[in-house]
């Protein structure tokens, strides 16, 4: 990761990267721990001492309900 930050010159980053599945966090926490967590904080810190101007974090794919919701699409 800080050799990504320190060859490209990057204004904004946007995080869209995560181990997903609450299933496989509760079987595996320590590499869920080192994806989600250590992996991001490598992103923050990478944007902090590269003077990176915005940060855009997809917090969850998951709302933790077993309600169906409704769909809510966007066309741009």
């Amino acid at each position: 990761m800080a050799a990504l930050f320190a060859d490209e010159r990057f204004d904004r980053v946007i995080n869209l990267a995560a181990q997903a599945g609450v299933r496989y966090s509760l079987e595996n926490p320590n590499a869920y721990a080192d994806a989600n967590l250590i992996g991001f904080l490598n992103i923050l810190e990478g944007c902090r001492y590269n003077n990176v101007q915005h940060l855009l974090y997809a917090s969850s794919s998951s709302l933790g309900m077993n309600r169906k919701m409704p769909s809510l699409q966007m066309t741009l």
